[in-house]
């Protein structure tokens, strides 16, 4: 058996020789009759938390696509409200909303730095309230991107599970309490 570095050593001791003599066989004339056995790379195990994390992405995609399918056999799933225009139209109204609101603060920041100070101050350079009007609204731009990523967030996290029926007795059924968030940003489980 031969490995890469005998088949390279091979190969350039032929064609060596095949500068001096013609009659000298090229490599592929003499293996064509061999079988080979290349190396086989070898095998990287993968992250367990990424296989996880890739398992538990796999299960929700699944349990989409089961829910998206039975919709129409289920009287409870038939009517989903992301399906409906009504459902669609609200939420273009609600991000459209909070865009005008943003754009609606930043301005108004600016404006109370750029006139407002003035009035209660007195007399400023140009340049200076052009410069407080864009701190201002730049601290309250930020202020609001925080905010509406925050809402964003809790926009998009999953619903608490459904109803779950134990195995042991199919008629009892299992309710989930989901939990409350009070003022203090503390949950509180019933």
């Amino acid at each position: 058996m031969l490995s890469l570095d005998d088949v390279k050593w091979l190969y350039g001791t032929l064609h060596e020789m095949r500068q001096t003599d013609a009659t000298v066989p090229y490599l592929h004339t003499l293996l064509a009759g061999c079988s080979l056995k290349l190396p086989e790379n070898p095998i990287q195990e993968r992250n367990p938390e990424l296989e996880a994390r890739c398992q538990r992405l796999r299960k929700e995609q699944e349990d989409r696509e089961y829910h998206r399918m039975t919709k129409n056999v289920d009287s409870v799933r038939k009517h989903m409200p992301e399906d409906t225009l009504s459902y669609q139209m609200k939420q273009i109204n609600r991000h459209l909303i909070a865009v005008a609101q943003f754009l609606f603060s930043v301005a108004a920041g600016f404006a109370f730095g750029f006139i407002g100070i003035e009035l209660l101050i007195g007399q400023l350079d140009f340049g200076f309230r052009l410069l407080l009007g864009i701190i201002i609204a730049l601290v309250i731009a930020l202020a609001e991107i925080y905010f509406l990523a925050k809402k964003l967030n809790e926009e998009y996290e999953l619903p608490p599970p459904p109803a779950l029926v134990s195995k042991g007795k199919p008629s009892a059924v299992l309710k989930t309490v989901p939990s409350k968030k009070f003022a203090t940003g503390k949950e509180h489980h019933e």
